[in-house]
């Protein structure tokens, strides 16, 4: 063999080489992009059945589930076609169920001012609310929504937000009304009375407003019945 076949044939070799090497790249990084999307749709389908989950029946509305779930309908079928193994047909179709199931909303305790039991819950509530709004403002955007539909789920949301804003309001007024400073108290009762009536189209207040506000009307007596005794 002549050097100059011996050197074409070290060149094949080398070209050969350098070949297998970037086709193994390729499948290795083509392998990575499909397992770090496997794990992004996992993340965000456990995300979306957190929010479910965990927002209490009063402000989740009929919309609001729709959208959820046609969110998981999309994140579940590119899961089961990127990655089967991971999400069987059976598996898809129990968390489209899951959303698809109608929530029972809870009665207002008798004689409760706050939808929420405490101030933890209440914020944590909040967070969520938050939390969906982004969620759904993302959806809008990438036209996975109608724009109606999205518009009126931000709308329940945005009423929910100032409805948990209520409770927390309502709270204080109850601390400041325990503290002795009933007058205080009576001042911000009647703030919240009005940002719950305010809200009442697209949130069931009217239990919690006929409760605060005979709960104000005892206490705006009690106070003119102190301050007669003091004249």
């Amino acid at each position: 063999m002549s050097p100059t076949e011996t050197g074409l044939l070290i060149l094949a070799a080398i070209l050969l080489c350098t070949l297998a090497v970037s086709l193994t790249q390729r499948l290795v990084s083509r392998r990575q992009l499909r397992l770090a999307r496997s794990t992004e749709l996992q993340e965000d389908i456990r995300h979306l059945n957190y929010l479910a989950d965990n927002l209490p029946a009063p402000f989740q509305s009929t919309d609001i589930r729709h959208a959820l779930a046609a969110n998981l309908t999309l994140k579940l079928t590119e899961l089961q076609q990127l990655a089967p193994e991971v999400c069987s047909e059976e598996e898809r179709q129990m968390w489209q169920q899951h959303l698809e199931e109608p929530l029972d909303e809870a009665a207002l305790p008798p004689g409760a001012l706050t939808r929420l039991p405490d101030q933890h819950s209440a914020r944590r509530v909040r967070a969520l609310l938050r939390d969906l709004a982004q969620l759904l403002r993302l959806q809008q955007e990438r036209r996975e929504l109608p724009g109606e539909m999205a518009e009126q789920c931000l709308r329940h949301i945005k009423s929910g937000y100032h409805r948990v804003s209520c409770d927390l309001g309502i709270m204080d007024a109850q601390a400041l009304e325990a503290d002795g400073r009933a007058q205080l108290a009576a001042h911000q009762y009647r703030s919240c009375l009005g940002k719950l009536r305010a809200i009442r189209a697209m949130q069931d207040t009217a239990p919690q407003i006929q409760n605060l506000q005979r709960h104000l009307e005892q206490l705006e007596r009690e106070l003119n019945a102190s301050q007669a005794q003091g004249d």
